[in-house]
């Protein structure tokens, strides 16, 4: 026990027990403390874990321990607090809960803050580690489809709850997303006060180098078949080539249609059984990175700013009217203009 990384969870509610679960098969690291406002949210989270190792408040866990390795699972409005908090008490690793802020402003501090405690973080985008989406993409590679022509995502989460894992999935498919420009519109403004402060919806086009355009549509009227009570479900990936497209989303798995042969449909999706081993590979990929096993992610340090930085981007071309050049620069108030561009 002595030699196991202790991990501490600060959020515990539904994802925060999905983040605590990969450490079930994971023999070098442990959970040994938890964090969360929400008394009965905090007692009722399964597992061995003391009361007096169950922590109401940051303050009052730092005073008793001073975590190896910290899952952030809160609001992304809080998190730079907290993370500043948790630099200054020595903490040096951090898998946070996507997306890592609620602006590009804010992403940018907590880079630079991290680089400056000399602190390791990676960005909880774990649906490229799913079975269905690496059968997928190996059968792309082998060239199934043909040349990629064009990529479409979208999701039934606001742009802030799932925009930016749907951009980060783009990108691993596409082998690096490339933007050079963003033109985007977005409507709707009651989700600007809830825990992922955002637009309801967006439409949007990401213009690549290489000329292959990402499209894109977040929100419930990504697909209104969707319940909205399973919001998550209707994350979808279609990726057309010169031979057929991949048409894959979180409800089945993937079918591929090519336009001379059968279609191909992925018999062995489970969505909670490759849900979970998900979350476990990520985690187990995220202490190699930290323990320097492993070389760095995708969606660690700087590399973490791309998919919050096109969403921004996306927001500023819908509020400017215009079509923005990436790189972009962070919005000065986001939640402000936000406002004012969605309440008129």
């Amino acid at each position: 026990m002595n030699n196991k990384i202790k991990v501490t969870i600060i959020g515990c509610g539904a994802r925060g027990i999905e983040h605590a679960g990969a450490y079930a098969s994971i023999s070098d690291a442990t959970i040994w403390a938890l964090c969360d406002p929400n008394l009965e949210r905090l007692k009722a989270f399964p597992g061995d874990i003391p009361t007096e190792r169950r922590f109401a408040d940051v303050a009052s866990l730092l005073k008793n321990h001073v975590p190896e390795l910290v899952h952030l699972i809160t609001p992304p409005t809080v998190r730079l607090a907290v993370i500043k908090q948790m630099l200054e008490a020595g903490v040096k690793a951090f898998v946070i809960e996507k997306p890592f802020a609620s602006s590009l402003a804010e992403a940018r501090q907590i880079v630079a803050l991290c680089q400056s405690h000399q602190a390791r973080f990676v960005v909880n985008h774990q649906l490229p580690c799913m079975g269905t989406f690496r059968r997928s993409k190996r059968l792309l590679e082998d060239g199934v489809i043909g040349e990629i022509e064009r990529v479409r995502i979208s999701c039934n989460g606001s742009p802030a709850e799932q925009g930016t894992h749907m951009i980060d999935l783009a990108g691993v498919f596409l082998g690096g997303l490339r933007p050079q420009r963003l033109l985007g519109q977005i409507a709707g403004a009651k989700k600007l006060q809830a825990a992922h402060p955002s637009p309801e919806w967006m439409i949007g086009r990401i213009l690549c180098e290489g000329g292959v355009p990402v499209d894109l549509v977040f929100g419930d009227i990504a697909d209104p078949r969707v319940d909205p009570a399973l919001f998550w479900v209707g994350c979808r990936l279609e990726i057309f080539g010169s031979k057929g497209m991949i048409d894959q989303s979180l409800a089945r798995g993937y079918r591929i249609i090519l336009h001379n042969g059968p279609m191909l449909v992925d018999t062995a999706y489970h969505w909670g059984t490759e849900n979970d081993q998900a979350q476990r590979d990520f985690t187990r990929e995220a202490l190699d990175n930290f323990s320097g096993k492993h070389a760095s992610l995708a969606n660690s340090g700087e590399a973490a700013l791309q998919p919050i930085a096109v969403l921004e981007g996306l927001m500023a071309s819908a509020m400017n009217n215009t079509l923005e050049n990436y790189p972009v620069e962070p919005i000065g108030d986001l939640a402000q203009s936000l406002k004012e561009r969605l309440t008129k």
